[in-house]
């Protein structure tokens, strides 16, 4: 059966390097959970923790309601998946996927006809059923990576950890793999945590998102609910492209340079940024908006089209894309206007 994984408040330095700064959350049985960040945001050190292959200064991890403490490496059955699949070159597919059921003690080691049908049922679940008796240096690399998985499996994790599984890859075969473990996931219901630092691979695959910077846990929810409600500016920023236009708040409006560009009722007067996604911006007649200004950037990319607006007062162009045509013309005079932003008060 599944189980329930809980961090309590770990902490983790190395030197005076914080790594970790007091991280908690919990991963619901069965639920496939990635832990998405900018390198050096802490999300490997927290899955090596978690593994115990990393000492904490503070804190705990429970599978269940078992502290991991007090079990010994072997006996906390962690299925790790390294990027760099860490296969044994020189054992066949076949080997390596029962390597850590031979490994076992005499006492809890299966028989050999115990280990040959579970090693190629595994096989068969990661579709390389025919693939047994060749080398890792005989198999792609998604091959090879479906092998560290199975590999993983054999032992019967309670917990299955994934450190940049697909990191190695190229796109399209990333791609590939992502669906498959979606669908591998959903058939066995193994409780599952994965690092990762594409945004793509963390939505498309995972039931909730850890977002981590500096060593903390900025947001922790749904795909859905961390995109269209990011509750802090490092989050809205990190996932997904943005624009940012600083405001002065008075009586429940958004004002820059001195002119109403949004609505943010129920906040209190001060300064501000407004962050909108470029799609979220319409084009207007020149001088309609304060955000007029001139195209000075245009492309498309299929029924995409994307462009730059130099307003004067603003630091960097706003990116805006839409679908509509005509498109905008290099050198034209427009205004853009908000649909839709968050809202956040600078400190």
């Amino acid at each position: 059966m599944p189980v329930s994984l809980t961090v309590e408040n770990i902490e983790k330095k190395f030197g005076q390097f914080p790594a970790l700064r007091g991280v908690s959350m919990t991963v619901a049985p069965g639920e496939l959970m990635a832990l998405l960040g900018p390198s050096g945001s802490g999300k490997t050190t927290l899955l090596r923790a978690i593994a115990g292959l990393e000492q904490v200064e503070k804190g705990r991890v429970l599978f269940d309601d078992i502290d991991a403490e007090s079990l010994s490496f072997r006996d906390r059955r962690i299925g790790f998946v390294f990027q760099h699949y860490a296969l044994f070159r020189h054992l066949s597919v076949y080997e390596n996927v029962a390597f850590g059921l031979r490994a076992r003690p005499r006492r809890e080691r299966p028989n050999e006809g115990e280990i040959h049908k579970r090693v190629n049922n595994l096989l068969d679940l990661v579709q390389l059923g025919e693939l047994g008796a060749r080398f890792p240096s005989q198999l792609s690399g998604g091959q090879r990576q479906r092998v560290a998985l199975a590999r993983a499996l054999a032992i019967e994790p309670r917990i299955l950890l994934l450190d940049e599984p697909f990191g190695a890859l190229d796109a399209q075969v990333r791609k590939d793999l992502r669906q498959w473990l979606r669908e591998l996931h959903t058939r066995i219901g193994q409780t599952t945590l994965f690092v990762t630092h594409d945004q793509a691979e963390a939505t498309e695959l995972a039931d909730r998102v850890a977002i981590l910077n500096h060593g903390i846990i900025e947001q922790l929810a749904s795909p859905h609910e961390i995109y269209e409600h990011p509750q802090t500016p490092f989050v809205c920023k990190f996932l997904g492209e943005t624009n940012v236009i600083p405001v002065e708040l008075k009586g429940g409006q958004a004002y820059f340079d001195g002119y109403r560009v949004y609505d943010a009722t129920n906040y209190a007067d001060g300064t501000a940024d407004l962050y909108i996604r470029p799609y979220l911006f319409k084009l207007a007649q020149p001088g309609s908006s304060p955000l007029s200004g001139i195209i000075t950037h245009v492309h498309q990319t299929g029924p995409y089209w994307r462009a730059e607006l130099t307003v004067g007062n603003l630091a960097k162009p706003l990116t805006i894309e839409g679908l509509t045509r005509p498109l905008p013309i290099l050198g034209e005079h427009v205004a853009a206007t908000i649909e839709s932003a968050h809202l956040f008060k600078t400190p």
